[in-house]
């Protein structure tokens, strides 16, 4: 639930997020059922962010997140402050966009261990450019630049000798690591009313993938309609042969 508004060159939003898992088996540690559970995470936000205007009709976005998360697991309870920064410059009367953003910058105030984490900071880039006689956009992402290995361990890299039985791990490639970064997407605008979307993320698929069949892991698409004040997004996400992410919103601006 959120609502947004704006004054001049300034915007504001205020919503909450909720999420409940519903009823879930409680266990010890031998796996025994010994009763019921609730997950719950509430989380109340605030957003606010202003237009710079630059020569050109060029423009920076500047804009602030805060956000206090509330986690509650049976007895244990989880609290954090965070905050997400991002700055977009828009150029060329507004087919070219570049944005950074730095997310979940923030400390833990009531952790669900005894000892206090992290929260997980993350650092995200991304570029956009719309062609000029076509309605065409091509988007660029470049996620989770604070750390330049994101691949976990991978048992299908291990290699057995059969003479000797040692096993060695094959370490992924520097291709293979700068491709867990990028995720693309391509939009065509059509009509000003219907906007149809596919996007592949590299990093899923790398992640998700089997070595018996092909799982299409990584592809998106999805279609946006306007009609007056009105918006309809649908989307499907591929994340694994055994089913589908789909996903539908309605927007209505008052």
């Amino acid at each position: 639930m959120s609502a947004a508004g704006s004054a001049k060159k300034w915007h504001w939003a205020v919503g909450v997020d909720y999420l409940n898992s519903g009823r879930m088996p409680e266990t010890n540690e031998l796996g025994g059922i010994v009763g019921e559970f609730r997950f719950q995470e509430s989380r109340p936000r605030a957003t606010v962010a202003r237009a710079l205007e630059l020569k050109g009709g060029r423009q920076i976005l500047v804009g602030a997140t805060a956000r206090w998360t509330l986690q509650t697991a049976s007895n244990f309870v989880a609290q954090a402050l965070s905050t997400d920064l991002g700055a977009t410059y828009v150029g060329d009367s507004g087919r070219f966009h570049a944005a950074l953003v730095l997310q979940h910058a923030g400390l833990s105030l009531d952790p669900l261990g005894s000892t206090p984490e992290a929260l997980p900071t993350a650092v995200h880039a991304a570029i956009s450019r719309k062609f000029r006689y076509a309605p065409f956009r091509i988007h660029i992402a470049a996620r989770d630049l604070q750390r330049w290995n994101l691949a976990g361990y991978e048992p299908l890299r291990e290699v057995r000798d059969p003479l000797t039985g040692a096993v060695t791990y094959n370490e992924p490639s520097f291709t293979n690591l700068a491709l867990r970064h990028l995720a693309t997407a391509v939009e065509a605008e059509l009509g000003g009313r219907l906007r149809l979307q596919i996007g592949y993320d590299f990093r899923r698929q790398l992640e998700m993938q089997l070595p018996t069949r092909r799982t299409n892991a990584g592809l998106s698409f999805g279609f946006g309609l306007k009609a007056g004040k009105s918006q309809f997004q649908w989307s499907q996400a591929v994340y694994h042969v055994a089913g589908r992410f789909t996903q539908f919103s309605y927007t209505r601006n008052l």
